[in-house]
C-alpha cells in the first residue's frame, strides 16, 4: 500500500508536468472503454476521454488517479465508499470526489450516467475502431451435432469467452471493412477445434444454423496429437480451402492476432503479420459478424475485437 501511495504521488506530478509540456496542439488521449453496472442490474458499455478521477482517501487525502491504471471501481450500498482496484492488484478505499455524473459515448449516442446509480465500473483499454455490440446466441437450432453443446458466451467490454455457443454483432456492416482481434484457446480439449468467424447475410433467423450463403474463416487445429494448425476460408457452403501454403504449429494458450479485410471480391486475412488472400466475391451486400468457438468442450478467448 505504501508503494501504491508513492506511485500515485509520482503519477499526479507527472500528469501535471505532461499537461504543461503537451501544449494546446497535442492530440487528445485515446478513449478508454468502460463497462458500467447499475443498481437496477443494467449494463452499459461506452467510451470516455476523461483522463483521471479524484479519490479522497483517509490515509492519503485527495488524489487524482489516472483511469488507465485502474481495473475496477466498486461502490458500496448507498455510495458511502468506493474501492479502487488497480491493474497490479493493489486496492484503495475512499470516496469519489466532485463527480456527480459520468459522460460516456455509447452505440446509441452520448449519455450522462448519474454516479448515484452506479455499482461498479470496469476500465478497459480503448481502441481506434468502432464500438461493437453483441448478441449471445444459443447453440444453433436444428443442428444434428450429437455431442456436448457448450454454454452461453460471456461478453465483456474487451473480451468474449466462447464455449461452443456463438455471438453475433447487433450491427450490420458492408464492404469495404476490416476488423481485428486477439484469439487464444485455453487447452486442446477436443480432438479438433477452431475459432469460427462467419460473415452472415441479414435476414435469416440468427438462432438457426448459419445459412449456406455465408463466408467463413476458421483458425484452429486439425488433430490434437500432431499440433498441426489450420487457417481456412469457405464460401457459399463449399468445402473449406487452406489459405496458408505452409503448415504451422497451433499452440494452446498463445494469443494469435487476426486481422480480416473484407472487400467486394477479396478476403484478406493477416495472422500474426503473415498475409493470406483469397479472391472471393461476397454473395451479399450487408452482413453481420458471427463468432463461435468449436468444439463446445474448448474454451476460446477473443480480446480487443475492433471494427474499422
Amino acid at each position: 500500500m505504501k508503494d501504491t501511495a508513492r506511485i500515485l504521488g509520482l503519477l499526479a506530478a507527472c500528469a501535471l508536468a505532461a499537461g504543461s509540456a503537451r501544449g494546446a496542439d497535442s492530440p487528445p488521449p485515446k478513449p478508454l472503454r468502460l463497462e458500467i453496472k447499475l443498481a437496477d442490474g443494467s449494463l452499459l458499455l461506452g467510451e470516455t476521454s476523461e483522463p483521471s478521477i479524484s479519490l479522497i482517501s483517509g490515509g492519503m487525502g485527495k488524489i487524482d488517479v489516472r483511469l488507465g491504471f485502474i481495473s475496477t471501481i466498486s461502490f458500496s450500498e448507498g455510495q458511502e465508499a468506493a474501492t479502487v482496484t488497480f491493474r497490479n492488484g493493489d486496492k484503495i478505499r475512499g470516496n469519489i470526489a466532485g463527480v456527480t455524473a459520468l459522460d460516456i459515448k455509447t452505440l446509441f449516442g452520448p449519455i450522462s450516467v448519474l454516479m448515484g446509480v452506479v455499482r461498479e465500473i470496469r476500465v478497459h483499454p480503448g481502441g481506434s475502431g468502432k464500438l461493437v455490440d453483441w448478441d449471445s446466441l444459443p447453440f444453433p437450432k436444428g443442428s444434428d451435432w450429437p455431442g456436448a453443446r457448450g454454454g452461453p458466451a460471456r461478453v465483456e467490454a474487451d473480451e468474449i469467452v466462447l464455449q461452443g455457443q456463438p455471438v453475433c454483432t447487433k450491427q450490420s456492416f458492408a464492404a469495404p471493412l476490416s476488423f481485428e482481434c486477439d484469439a487464444a484457446l485455453d487447452q486442446l480439449v477436443s480432438e479438433d477445434g477452431c475459432l469460427w468467424i462467419d460473415l452472415v447475410p441479414e435476414g435469416p433467423d440468427a438462432e438457426q444454423n448459419v445459412p449456406p450463403q455465408n463466408v467463413a474463416i476458421q483458425l484452429g487445429y486439425h488433430h490434437r496429437g500432431d499440433g498441426g494448425g489450420m487457417l481456412t476460408l469457405a464460401s457459399m457452403g463449399a468445402a473449406p480451402v487452406d489459405m496458408g501454403k505452409e503448415p504451422f504449429a497451433f499452440e494452446a494458450g498463445k494469443a494469435y492476432h487476426l486481422q480480416i479485410e473484407v472487400e467486394a471480391d477479396t478476403i484478406r486475412v493477416t495472422l500474426d503479420g503473415q498475409v493470406f488472400e483469397s479472391k472471393t466475391t461476397l454473395p451479399f451486400k450487408s452482413f453481420h459478424i458471427e463468432v463461435m468457438g468449436w468444439q463446445p468442450t474448448n474454451t476460446w478467448h477473443v480480446r480487443d475485437f475492433i471494427v474499422h
